[in-house]
């Protein structure tokens, strides 16, 4: 359902009221903002009908109510930061009822702190009239663009890892993973094989790969998710080819937990958000800060700086060392993806049936360009790729096994991962693939045989991978 975008009047004075007993929760935030610079808040209102945002901030400065009726389920306030904003804490309070007149001092509410960096004046956090609200029944939702950065030297404050990735929040709040496992023989960066995953070099220290790099040394990790853990997704979440890494701010009584990152739906950052319990594939590492994990006695940490090893440690007494990771894309059920393409043309979708050699495909590819970008770089948008089971239908709609949202290299390959995705070896399938939408935008699409126009093509430039389990 589309979401309502609308002004958000200041509320008048409301009578008090019982307090509901079911308090609205945030979802998502930007905890740390600048003069200039965008602040959201997204609140799930818990079923109910009213709500007012208000805001205190230094020197006794005070804004709102504002009241909205929270016609969803879910709440985004967004608003520019004035530029003469006054520097310091800025405190959020959501306050939720069933109807106005129990909007009062005992409504159920939620707090949430925004800091301003950088600010010299001493006005308000922002014009009253420019705060808007967007109305949905969905949850916040939106890709995780490829965290596929090159660990290129020593950053700000010596973090080694780009500026605005997820794995530089994972350093700035758990820097002790890092230096301990590279002490113990886990390479600082650079290729660890050649390998490429999802069109990026498979770097030691990607955003999956920490929680394989933790248990190699003994750090303890588990599924449970505790503060002060960093939390590892893999790769495909979010539609990141190199997966996600985040740290674990607070777990919720019902096993979902609030996270601090960077990087999440292309912001760089540091956002903050509610993940559902059962999200399948994290990890989490403990130690450190985290301790033992939920599960195991407190136990001395780790230390965090120890002499460098020539060869990795043995794994801790009474451990079993994980199992070397296999390679996901190691067959190639279908590849035209090369330079020469001597057809093309302009098209809302295409597809190409290929037969599975493999019983587990994970990533799907295809080559798009537009000559408005340059030729072999991401554009930072997205195209769908999709893994079909029977030929797509007029309209594009198919029998979908797998999608991803994959970041778009012009001209190049642009990959995307769809996790572990269970087919039969010697069965045909069907790729698929959307450019960026609108249709008749530009975008080219390429193909190698079978004429010049696109019902009677054949071989497209498409790439599927995968594996055998």
């Amino acid at each position: 359902m589309a979401g309502l975008f609308c002004l958000v009047a200041p509320a008048d004075s409301v009578a008090s009221g019982e307090a509901s007993g079911v308090a609205p929760r945030v979802e998502l935030s930007t905890p740390t903002v600048r003069p200039g610079g965008v602040a959201s808040l997204d609140v799930a209102t818990e079923g109910l009908h009213t709500c007012a945002l208000s805001f205190r901030g230094p020197a006794g400065a005070a804004l709102g109510p504002f009241r909205v009726a929270s016609h969803g389920r879910h709440l985004r306030w967004s608003w520019r930061v004035a530029r003469d904003a006054s520097s310091g804490v800025w405190v959020a309070t959501v306050a939720c009822a069933q109807s106005r007149a129990e909007l009062g001092p005992r409504a159920a509410r939620v707090k949430e702190d925004f800091v301003v960096k950088g600010g010299h004046g001493h006005t308000q956090l922002f014009v009253a009239d420019a705060l808007r609200v967007h109305v949905s029944r969905l949850a916040p939702t939106g890709a995780a663009a490829p965290t596929g950065g090159k660990v290129v030297g020593l950053g700000g404050a010596g973090n080694p890892f780009p500026y605005g990735q997820c794995t530089y929040h994972a350093f700035e709040t758990r820097p002790d993973i890092y230096e301990y496992a590279v002490a113990h023989g886990v390479p600082r960066g650079g290729l660890a094989s050649g390998v490429k995953y999802g069109g990026y070099p498979d770097y030691w220290w990607n955003a999956w790969r920490w929680l394989g790099n933790a248990q190699r040394v003994g750090y303890p990790t588990g599924t449970t998710p505790i503060p002060k853990a960093l939390v590892v997704f893999p790769r495909g979440y979010g539609g990141s080819a190199v997966g996600h890494v985040a740290y674990v701010e607070s777990v919720n009584a019902d096993g979902s937990y609030y996270v601090s990152e960077r990087n999440w739906n292309y912001n760089s950052n540091v956002t903050k958000r509610l993940v559902p319990a059962g999200v399948s594939g994290v990890g989490f590492i403990y130690g450190g800060p985290a301790g033992s994990g939920p599960a195991a006695p407190k136990a001395s940490n780790p230390p965090t700086t120890l002499p460098p090893t020539t060869s990795p440690p043995t794994a801790p007494p009474g451990t079993t060392p994980p199992a070397s990771e296999p390679n996901r894309t190691a067959i190639t059920s279908y590849n035209r993806v090369e330079p020469g393409a001597p057809y093309h043309g302009v098209f809302e979708f295409a597809w190409e049936r290929f037969t599975a050699a493999s019983n587990t495909i994970t990533q799907l590819g295809a080559t798009v360009g537009n000559s408005n970008y340059a030729a072999g770089q991401p554009t930072g948008l997205a195209m769908t790729i999709r893994l079909c089971t029977a030929q797509p239908a007029s309209n594009g709609a198919c029998a979908v096994l797998g999608e991803t949202a994959a970041q778009v290299v012009n001209y190049g390959a642009t990959l995307g991962d769809i996790g572990d995705v269970s087919v039969t070896p010697g069965a045909t399938y069907y790729i698929e693939y959307f450019p960026p939408q609108p249709y008749g935008n530009g975008w080219v699409t390429f193909w190698w045989a079978g004429g010049s126009t696109i019902t009677s093509s054949e071989q497209l430039q498409a790439l599927v991978r995968g594996y055998n389990r």
